[in-house]
């Protein structure tokens, strides 16, 4: 129980709270500069991740945010427009995002620490690109975690349970779960293993529907007649060296694995006919290395294999099943590799790509669902003073199927190729990571032919071989936690 002198903050703080006791390690981006993490490049704080109830700085109030925004021309006279060939495409022309972290941290006795944390996200289209003042807002995080004697933590609520990312494509190779649940993590010295079991839900006639019955009193009612959650467990397993000085390597290995299942349920259609949808499964597996110093060099490598449910995604709808309805038999195979190396404060080179090949689980091995697809990218900084950089960025995608292609009906394999400079005020000084950046980006889009057949007959980018974009961007990350 809470001293009563908490008791009040405990109240009052609830729903607004603070940042995640643990916070997984990164093997990846040396620290920023004093008061900085990100939200979606890897934290690295790496004394954070020694123990399972690693203090932050201090208790009390905290706010944390990610955020960014921006705008592009495309040369014609309107608005550039994203324009990728495989799942994961370059950050670049993502669309505005925000996330508000307020939180509150204390320790009620020496052995229990106590952190609850908020999250609030907005999406996309901004008031002044719509006159719509109705934004599109979701809660993340809302949870509380409390740790016990620096090596055990438990906690319960809705998270973002993430590990490391691939910053240059915004994505999470293997462990990114979005959960209403609880979990637990241990931690003995260099070893620590993470399980959680949670439930996430669509509002989709696949998962969910609501029926209007006739009622005598009050007209009509409401029915929860399909309600299909998706049950999601995972198991961590970490070990970590740190670096023991200046011109040491710092070092990690990790095994995960998930699984995924789905009850069967009734779908009722408006002419009172009912479609029966079946019980599905699936699971995850992969295993991640990383390297890095203190001088924010590092190199992180992951493998994942992924099968049934699990590899369309914890949030999609899965698409071309059996004769069953299930998604039994898809697959996902997965390479993905992300760097950095940082040269003094004269130059930096961030990158990352990766090879994936996806299958449906329908018989048809002909079908353009099923592919192999290859992104990679690099992003070298040039910091010209401390404050003024310009950096460039180059990238190329391709997707290669068995499929023939509907125009030509022929197998095709569209390709991209995006080339980008971008002159850049960051406050904070050197760094590939460091923020925010305020830049002018301007960038060149080359597709062939096969790239230019997947967009949508009516698209006015068919006609073009060669797209512009000439953009005013911000990112800003500041005391920004997602564990």
């Amino acid at each position: 129980m809470l001293p009563p002198r908490f008791a009040w903050l405990a109240i009052v703080c609830a729903p607004f709270v603070a940042a995640p006791v643990f916070a997984q390690t990164a093997a990846g981006p040396a620290p920023l500069p004093t008061g900085q993490a990100t939200a979606d490049a890897p934290v690295e704080s790496a004394d954070e991740t020694a123990g399972a109830a690693a203090p932050e700085s201090g208790d009390g109030f905290r706010f944390g945010t990610y955020g960014r925004v921006g705008i592009g021309w495309d040369g014609r006279g309107g608005t550039s427009q994203p324009f990728s060939v495989v799942a994961h495409g370059p950050r670049l022309e993502q669309p505005a995002y925000l996330e508000l972290d307020l939180g509150y941290a204390l320790h009620p006795t020496e052995d229990v620490g106590l952190r609850i944390l908020t999250t609030i996200a907005v999406f996309e289209e901004l008031f002044h690109f719509t006159g719509n003042p109705l934004e599109s807002i979701a809660i993340r995080n809302l949870y509380v975690e409390s740790t016990w004697k620096d090596w055990l933590a438990l906690w319960a609520g809705s998270r973002m349970y993430r590990g490391d990312d691939v910053y240059l494509f915004d994505w999470w190779p293997l462990d990114n779960l979005n959960t209403v649940g609880g979990g637990l993590s241990v931690a003995f010295d260099a070893y620590r293993i993470a399980a959680q079991v949670g439930m996430n839900r669509l509002d989709d006639e696949w998962q969910t529907q609501w029926f209007e019955s006739p009622d005598p009193i009050h007209g009509t009612r409401s029915s929860l007649t399909l309600d299909r959650p998706r049950t999601l467990v995972s198991l961590k397993a970490e070990r970590l060296s740190l670096p023991e000085g200046p011109d040491d390597l710092g070092w990690k290995v990790a095994l995960y694995g998930e699984g995924h299942f789905i009850s069967s349920g009734t779908l009722i259609h408006p002419d009172r006919t009912e479609e029966e949808l079946p019980d599905d499964q699936g699971w995850v597996a992969g295993a991640q290395g990383g390297l890095w110093d203190d001088d924010g060099d590092f190199l992180n490598l992951w493998v994942r294999t992924s099968g049934g449910l699990a590899a369309y995604g914890e949030l999609s709808i899965p698409f071309g099943v059996d004769e069953d309805k299930r998604a039994l038999d898809a697959r996902e195979f997965a390479l993905v590799a992300a760097g950095n190396l940082e040269v003094g404060e004269i130059f930096g080179l961030l990158g990352g790509g990766y090879a994936r090949w996806f299958r449906d689980a329908d018989r048809n091995v002909y079908d353009l669902d099923d592919a192999w697809e290859v992104a990679l990218a690099v992003r070298p900084h040039f910091y010209i003073t401390e404050q003024f950089h310009v950096a460039a960025e180059i990238s190329w995608q391709m997707r290669a199927s068995a499929g023939l292609a509907p125009e030509s009906e022929q197998p095709e394999t569209p390709q991209i190729w995006k080339f980008a400079v971008m002159p850049m005020w960051v406050p904070f000084g050197p760094g590939t990571l460091s923020r925010p950046q305020i830049r002018l980006v301007y960038q060149i889009s080359v597709p062939n032919d096969a790239a230019r057949h997947t967009l949508a007959e009516d698209d006015p980018r068919r006609d073009h071989s060669v797209e512009h974009m000439l953009g005013i961007q911000v990112e800003w990350w500041y005391n920004s936690s997602y564990r």
